[in-house]
Order: C-alpha cells, then sequence, then structure tokens
C-alpha cells in the first residue's frame, strides 16, 4: 500500500498538535525509540499542498536538531526519512516515514493548526501596504511628523524631508549605546516633542522651534498597550511589565488581554488578568486592529489579521507578503494603521493599513 491510501486510513490515529512545530517536536519523540545508535540516516521535507517554504524550514529545523551529526547525504545504503506536509479535508497534517536499508517502513503522523496561510472567501478586513522608506542602516521605527519623517536606527535619530529625499537633522546615539542582534527600539511623537526608546537608553527631543536632543542610560517604560506601561529589557527584544512578566507584545481586544510572553505560548487573558485561553497558532509579534481582532506577523515575511471569537482567532484577512524578512510591527499615529519594518538586501519602513468592515 502507497503512503497516501494509507494516510485516509490512519489520519484519525494520529496525534493532534498545536502548531506545525509542536507537532513536528511530537514525531521526533515517537520515531525516537525506532532508530538505531549511530545509525547515519538521510533527511527530506517535502510539501504537497497547502503549505509554504517557510513551514517546510520549521519543519527541517525541527528534525535537524533531533537528529544532530547522524545525518548523512543521500545512499543507496542508508536508511532515510521522508517528511511530507499535508492536508486533508479536517486538518493540515505531518507524516514521517523510516525506511529501514532492508526496505522495511514505519509510518507516524500528527494533525496540527495553522493560521498563518489560511485565507478567507469574505474577507472581513483588506489590508493595504505603503512604502514609506528604505535605508542600508538597521531601521528600528519610523513615525510621520509635519516636519518629515524621524526614524530611529541603531546609530541615530534624525530627520528627513520626502520630497526631496534628503535629511534634514541628526542625532548620533551615544557610543555605549547597549547593542543586541534583535535590537528593538520605539518612537512616540506628541505635537513637536519626541521620545526614542530603547533598552538601557531613552532620548528626548524637540523638533520645534529648534531640533535638540538628549539621552539617558535608562530603560523608561512607555505606553504598548492601552493602559498597558512597559520598558524594553536591557540586551533583550522583549518588554518587562509589572503584572505580564516579561512579554513580546500585548494587545487590548475588546477589554481583555492578549500577551505573548517571553517564554511561553500566547494568552488571553481577562480584564482582570486571569487567564482565559492559549493561543497557539498566534506568533509573538502583532497589534490590536478593527477592536477585535490583531494584525499579526504569521511568518516571517506575511501578515494577516485574526480575528477572536470565542477565545479562538480566525482570519479576517487573506495574508499579504512584505519584501524582506518582518522585523518589527508597531501601531502607527493613526487608528487601524501600522509600521512593519522589513530587511531585505535594505531595510524598508512600510505603512499597512486596515480597512475593517463596521
Amino acid at each position: 500500500m502507497g503512503l497516501l491510501p494509507f494516510l485516509l486510513i490512519a489520519a484519525t490515529l494520529s496525534l493532534h498538535a498545536a502548531t506545525l512545530e509542536d507537532a513536528a517536536r511530537d514525531l521526533t519523540r515517537r520515531m525516537a525509540p525506532s532508530l538505531s545508535p549511530r545509525e547515519p540516516l538521510t533527511l527530506s521535507v517535502q510539501t504537497l499542498v497547502g503549505h509554504s517554504i517557510a513551514d517546510i524550514q520549521i519543519v527541517r529545523r525541527v528534525f535537524t536538531q533531533a537528529l544532530g551529526n547522524r545525518l548523512r547525504l543521500p545512499a543507496d545504503q542508508r536508511s532515510s526519512i521522508s517528511v511530507t506536509l499535508s492536508q486533508n479535508p479536517q486538518s493540515h497534517l505531518l507524516i514521517v516515514e523510516l525506511r529501514g536499508t532492508d526496505d522495511s517502513s514505519s509510518v507516524w503522523m500528527a494533525t496540527f493548526e495553522t493560521a498563518s496561510n489560511e485565507g478567507t472567501a469574505n474577507p472581513a478586513v483588506q489590508l493595504e501596504r505603503r512604502l514609506l522608506r528604505q535605508q542600508d542602516a538597521r531601521l528600528l521605527d519610523l513615525v510621520q511628523t509635519p516636519k518629515g519623517l524621524l526614524t530611529l536606527d541603531g546609530r541615530e535619530i534624525a530627520l528627513h524631508s520626502q520630497n526631496p529625499v534628503r535629511r534634514l537633522e541628526t542625532f548620533a546615539l551615544p557610543e555605549n549605546t547597549p547593542q543586541s542582534r534583535d535590537l528593538r527600539g520605539r518612537l512616540v511623537v506628541e505635537n513637536s516633542t519626541f521620545t526614542a526608546f530603547l533598552p538601557g537608553l531613552t532620548c528626548r527631543g524637540m523638533l520645534d522651534p529648534q531640533w535638540r536632543v538628549s539621552c539617558d542610560t535608562v530603560s523608561t517604560p512607555f505606553l504598548i498597550a492601552p493602559e498597558v506601561m512597559a520598558g524594553f529589557v536591557l540586551q533583550r527584544n522583549f518588554f518587562q511589565h509589572d503584572r505580564f512578566g516579561y512579554v513580546f507584545s500585548v494587545a487590548v481586544i475588546d477589554g481583555q488581554y492578549v500577551i505573548a510572553p517571553a517564554a511561553a505560548k500566547p494568552k488571553l487573558l481577562d480584564s482582570d488578568f486571569q487567564p482565559l485561553a492559549i493561543l497557539p497558532t498566534l506568533g509573538s509579534d502583532f497589534a490590536a486592529a478593527c477592536g477585535n481582532a490583531l494584525l499579526t506577523v504569521t511568518n516571517s515575511t506575511t501578515l494577516q489579521v485574526l480575528q477572536l471569537h470565542e477565545r479562538q482567532l480566525r482570519p479576517a484577512s487573506d495574508p499579504i507578503d512584505l519584501p524582506g524578512v518582518i522585523t518589527a510591527l508597531w501601531p502607527s499615529t493613526e487608528p487601524d494603521t501600522f509600521l512593519a519594518i522589513t530587511k531585505d538586501t535594505t531595510y524598508a519602513a512600510h505603512l499597512v493599513t486596515a480597512r475593517c468592515s463596521r
């Protein structure tokens, strides 16, 4: 019997996992007792339908970590592990086949949930994107002001005109500014003043009547969501909050809190901060949109709006692809507008607008 007919028979026997990564890890554990000690293995990963290159990369990373230095290049006299991403009418499937040198075969499978590539026939939200700026330096945040584009990168705060494009003002960050691989920073503008927040550094400045900036070596809390104040953790890319602890993101929707803890899966909390549900398909980078939904990074290059319904997240928009890896997602100055920073050959800032059905 071939593999695919077998799947139709055995699908009801498969293990269910919350995410693709969880399914892959569960299958490596279930497969482990069937592997001979120190036996060299080959690994192949394929998708039949409905999954992206990013999904393949997730699976390959998990299996490579689990198998370690046992992996070899394909050869006739080696056992092989074939991993296939597929789906049936009820769920997404991850199937592992171990084929021995004697042509024996063992198969394991798991079903899993995904929100990353789901669309909807009649999306409630339309997403639009407009490029604001590109630059070589690492871009952390950007705000449109009456004076021009205010930018924060890993080295400076600068003000730029758009037509023509040129630098108007600049302020070099202190040389001892703490740096990290995944540095995050936030700009907040109020009238003619602004504040730049970074891990271990807070800079305050004026746009009018004269450009002026000064900095203090301290992580100052700021508003990361309505009534939620938190500050960056030194040499880390997450926040510290009095109630939530270490978190990557916080959003408030329908009076409830959605948080992405630094060391746990995202969760939904009620207005008294009591847990209501785990949100296993949600990533760590998101912002509130359209009242009861989230604009979220669903894989490294894709944005999608997910709507909260009965403590579960469902797609409310078609996903949109951005030209590069998304390194930051911030609410912008107008309702249901957002700033997405991407990195490809250069850094780029995009204004993303959610057109909500009211």
